[in-house]
């Protein structure tokens, strides 16, 4: 007998395999009833001894089949289980390589926000005429938990792996009220800045 299709549905009862053990047990018991209700009603010995001879010559081959039957439904069980098994991991291997990637593209992001804190909040505080060290130091962790909060919140949505990487450090500078120019140095982001204008030429 050859194994379930891996197609088709684990539920033993299910399979061609088992619809047909199925159908053959319940063939052969109600061959094995028939005997035995004859063998009872026969009106001789020997009738009766043949009949028995009948019923016990059929029963190993219903056991047979009823066997198969319960080996096919372990079998069932067990490949399921295996699916179940392999599914969990790969969801598990899925889930921890996203960790990884997520963790690996917030440390992009951050490698780029996280100098600019520190000059940001020095900035600040001497715009405020309070450049202390200690000012300066707790500007700069209040920037640096507004940014966590953010990159936090951005690392759970679906497209966060998939987006540009420098569109996501705009964001990220625009959540900590920053403007473009801060944080690439130059009113353009890269990529987008003006063509370079033409020398002008020589009348000489």
């Amino acid at each position: 007998m050859s194994p379930p299709d891996p197609a088709e549905p684990l539920n033993a009862a299910d399979t061609r395999q088992g619809r047909m053990l199925a159908e053959l047990a319940a063939m052969g018991m109600e061959l094995a009833r028939d005997l035995q209700q004859r063998a009872l009603a026969a009106e001789t010995t020997e009738e009766a001894t043949r009949l028995a001879q009948s019923f016990h010559q059929i029963s190993p081959g219903l056991r047979q089949t009823l066997a198969l039957d319960m080996k096919l439904i372990r079998f069932a069980r067990d490949l399921s289980r295996e699916r179940a098994a392999e599914a969990e991991q790969k969801t598990r291997r899925e889930a921890d390589a996203r960790r990884e990637a997520v963790r690996y593209r917030q440390a992009e992001i951050g490698a780029q926000i996280t100098p600019l804190i520190w000059q940001e909040a020095d900035r600040e505080e001497v715009e405020r005429d309070a450049a202390t060290e200690a000012a300066v130091e707790e500007a700069a962790e209040q920037l640096q938990a507004r940014f966590d909060r953010w990159v936090a919140d951005a690392a759970i949505r679906p497209d966060f792996l998939e987006a540009d990487l420098d569109d996501l450090i705009v964001e990220a500078a625009a959540a900590l009220g920053w403007d473009t120019a801060r944080v690439w140095g130059d009113p353009d982001p890269p990529g987008e800045g003006a063509d370079p204008e033409d020398p002008p030429s020589d009348s000489g």
